[in-house]
Protein backbone atom coordinates (compact mmCIF):
# COMPACT_ATOMS: atom_id res chain seq x y z
CA UNK A 1 0.00 0.00 0.00
CA UNK A 2 1.19 3.46 -0.77
CA UNK A 3 -0.17 5.11 2.36
CA UNK A 4 -2.10 7.64 0.34
CA UNK A 5 -5.70 8.11 1.42
CA UNK A 6 -8.21 6.72 -1.00
CA UNK A 7 -10.26 9.19 -2.99
CA UNK A 8 -13.35 7.37 -1.74
CA UNK A 9 -12.34 7.43 1.93
CA UNK A 10 -13.65 10.86 2.82
CA UNK A 11 -15.17 11.89 6.15
CA UNK A 12 -18.70 10.59 6.33
CA UNK A 13 -18.01 7.62 4.06
CA UNK A 14 -20.42 4.90 5.09
CA UNK A 15 -19.41 2.28 2.52
CA UNK A 16 -17.89 -0.01 5.13
CA UNK A 17 -20.76 0.18 7.64
CA UNK A 18 -21.98 -3.25 8.67
CA UNK A 19 -25.01 -2.55 10.84
CA UNK A 20 -24.04 0.92 12.07
CA UNK A 21 -24.35 0.17 15.77
CA UNK A 22 -20.65 0.98 16.30
CA UNK A 23 -20.78 4.18 14.28
CA UNK A 24 -21.20 7.27 16.46
CA UNK A 25 -22.67 9.14 13.52
CA UNK A 26 -25.30 6.50 12.75
CA UNK A 27 -26.21 5.97 16.41
CA UNK A 28 -26.55 9.67 17.23
CA UNK A 29 -28.64 10.30 14.10
CA UNK A 30 -30.98 7.42 14.92
CA UNK A 31 -31.10 8.45 18.61
CA UNK A 32 -32.39 11.85 17.53
CA UNK A 33 -35.16 10.18 15.57
CA UNK A 34 -36.05 8.03 18.58
CA UNK A 35 -36.26 11.13 20.80
CA UNK A 36 -38.48 12.89 18.29
CA UNK A 37 -40.71 9.85 17.99
CA UNK A 38 -41.40 9.47 21.71
CA UNK A 39 -41.76 13.20 22.35
CA UNK A 40 -44.06 13.72 19.36
CA UNK A 41 -46.30 10.89 20.52
CA UNK A 42 -46.91 12.76 23.80
CA UNK A 43 -46.84 16.26 22.23
CA UNK A 44 -43.86 17.21 24.39
CA UNK A 45 -40.60 19.05 23.87
CA UNK A 46 -37.32 18.36 25.58
CA UNK A 47 -37.72 21.59 27.50
CA UNK A 48 -40.90 20.17 29.07
CA UNK A 49 -38.82 17.50 30.80
CA UNK A 50 -36.81 17.96 33.96
CA UNK A 51 -33.00 17.80 33.62
CA UNK A 52 -33.00 14.23 34.89
CA UNK A 53 -35.80 13.40 32.44
CA UNK A 54 -33.76 14.81 29.56
CA UNK A 55 -30.78 12.73 30.69
CA UNK A 56 -32.94 9.60 30.79
CA UNK A 57 -34.34 10.44 27.35
CA UNK A 58 -30.86 10.71 25.84
CA UNK A 59 -29.70 7.47 27.44
CA UNK A 60 -32.81 5.57 26.37
CA UNK A 61 -32.72 6.94 22.83
CA UNK A 62 -29.12 5.79 22.35
CA UNK A 63 -30.00 2.26 23.49
CA UNK A 64 -33.13 2.27 21.33
CA UNK A 65 -31.04 3.44 18.37
CA UNK A 66 -28.66 0.50 18.80
CA UNK A 67 -31.59 -1.90 18.87
CA UNK A 68 -33.14 -0.29 15.79
CA UNK A 69 -29.91 -0.45 13.78
CA UNK A 70 -29.26 -4.08 14.63
CA UNK A 71 -32.92 -4.98 14.00
CA UNK A 72 -32.73 -3.31 10.60
CA UNK A 73 -29.64 -5.34 9.73
CA UNK A 74 -31.34 -8.57 10.84
CA UNK A 75 -34.46 -7.72 8.82
CA UNK A 76 -32.34 -7.17 5.74
CA UNK A 77 -29.92 -10.11 6.08
CA UNK A 78 -31.80 -12.57 8.27
CA UNK A 79 -31.19 -13.62 11.84
CA UNK A 80 -29.18 -16.73 10.91
CA UNK A 81 -26.51 -17.16 8.25
CA UNK A 82 -26.23 -20.11 5.83
CA UNK A 83 -24.65 -22.29 8.50
CA UNK A 84 -27.41 -21.50 11.02
CA UNK A 85 -25.30 -19.20 13.19
CA UNK A 86 -26.58 -15.91 14.61
CA UNK A 87 -24.66 -12.70 13.82
CA UNK A 88 -21.60 -11.84 15.89
CA UNK A 89 -23.37 -8.90 17.52
CA UNK A 90 -26.05 -11.06 19.16
CA UNK A 91 -24.71 -10.51 22.69
CA UNK A 92 -24.50 -6.76 22.13
CA UNK A 93 -28.01 -6.82 20.67
CA UNK A 94 -29.45 -8.58 23.71
CA UNK A 95 -27.64 -6.20 26.05
CA UNK A 96 -28.95 -3.19 24.10
CA UNK A 97 -32.53 -4.54 24.22
CA UNK A 98 -32.24 -5.09 27.95
CA UNK A 99 -30.78 -1.61 28.46
CA UNK A 100 -33.46 0.05 26.33
CA UNK A 101 -36.19 -1.73 28.24
CA UNK A 102 -34.78 -0.86 31.67
CA UNK A 103 -34.03 2.74 30.70
CA UNK A 104 -37.55 3.23 29.35
CA UNK A 105 -39.02 2.14 32.68
CA UNK A 106 -36.93 4.89 34.30
CA UNK A 107 -37.85 7.42 31.61
CA UNK A 108 -41.59 6.74 31.66
CA UNK A 109 -42.39 8.54 34.95
CA UNK A 110 -40.61 11.66 33.67
CA UNK A 111 -42.61 11.57 30.44
CA UNK A 112 -45.90 11.06 32.26
CA UNK A 113 -45.14 13.85 34.71
CA UNK A 114 -44.32 16.26 31.89
CA UNK A 115 -47.42 15.25 29.93
CA UNK A 116 -49.65 15.76 32.98
CA UNK A 117 -48.08 19.13 33.71
CA UNK A 118 -48.54 20.21 30.11
CA UNK A 119 -52.15 19.01 30.04
CA UNK A 120 -52.91 20.85 33.27
CA UNK A 121 -51.29 23.99 31.90
CA UNK A 122 -49.02 24.20 34.90
CA UNK A 123 -46.08 25.72 33.14
CA UNK A 124 -43.81 27.99 35.12
CA UNK A 125 -45.43 31.13 33.74
CA UNK A 126 -48.97 29.89 34.38
CA UNK A 127 -48.09 28.95 37.97
CA UNK A 128 -46.44 32.33 38.52
CA UNK A 129 -49.38 34.25 37.09
CA UNK A 130 -51.89 32.27 39.14
CA UNK A 131 -49.88 32.86 42.29
CA UNK A 132 -49.21 36.53 41.57
CA UNK A 133 -52.59 37.55 40.16
CA UNK A 134 -54.84 34.87 41.57
CA UNK A 135 -56.53 34.27 38.23
CA UNK A 136 -58.62 37.43 38.61
CA UNK A 137 -56.44 39.73 36.55
CA UNK A 138 -55.51 41.85 39.57
CA UNK A 139 -52.17 41.98 41.32
CA UNK A 140 -52.13 40.82 44.91
CA UNK A 141 -50.78 43.35 47.38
Amino acid sequence: MSGKPSSQARPGNANALHHGARSERAVSRRAGYEQQRVLKRLALRQSDLSPSGRYRLVEWSRAAALVFLMDAWCNEHGLLDDQGRPPAFTNAYLAARNSASRLYTKLEPHLLEAAKAKAAGASGLDAYLAKRYGGEGKAKP
